[in-house]
């Protein structure tokens, strides 16, 4: 089932992860898919994931060589991480601007309103994934396809970008 959205072309899919700091206090899930649905972006799919050290280290594989890897990939080890499907209206720019900058202090200078201002502990623990690009969000997407619920219709128009990662 397509959100009606979809209609326009600048309709897009992204993924979102509330990491596991996020994602175990349920009154944040809740407010951060307050602002999801006042921004207008649907959810299409949700799941809930544990990650392994091997799932972290995949999905995180194009930063394995940069300093705070380990750092990174430990952060999804420490509890369950809300794995979310948006769409609407430029969802991919969208959903980063309402998460804000990744390094939080920046977050909080820069943009006191967003998620990672509100939220965010450390460059690290920002509590929260976005997708760079749509291109990247179908990558990503992929990756995850057997948690979530989607139609056939859907997957394959959301899916389709190559990939060898898979859950």
């Amino acid at each position: 089932n397509l959100p009606t959205t979809a209609r326009s072309q600048a309709w897009q899919v992204t993924l979102a992860l509330l990491k596991p700091d996020v994602y175990r206090f349920k009154p944040l899930v809740a407010f951060v898919e307050s602002k999801l649905a006042a921004e207008g972006i649907d959810i299409v799919s949700r799941a809930e994931v544990r990650f392994t050290r091997q799932l972290a280290m995949e999905f995180y594989a194009e930063h394995r060589n940069k300093f705070f890897y380990n750092r990174l990939t430990n952060y999804l080890l420490c509890g369950d991480t809300g794995v979310y499907l948006l769409a609407g209206e430029l969802a991919v720019q969208r959903w980063r601007h309402i998460i804000g900058p990744t390094k939080v202090y920046r977050a909080l200078i820069e943009r006191p309103d967003c998620l990672r201002a509100a939220i965010g502990l450390s460059d690290t623990r920002n509590g929260f994934h976005g997708s760079d690009s749509v291109e990247t969000a179908a990558i990503e997407a992929k990756f995850f396809r057997t948690k979530f619920s989607l139609s056939d219709e859907f997957q394959i128009n959301v899916c389709s970008a190559s990939s060898t990662r898979t859950v």
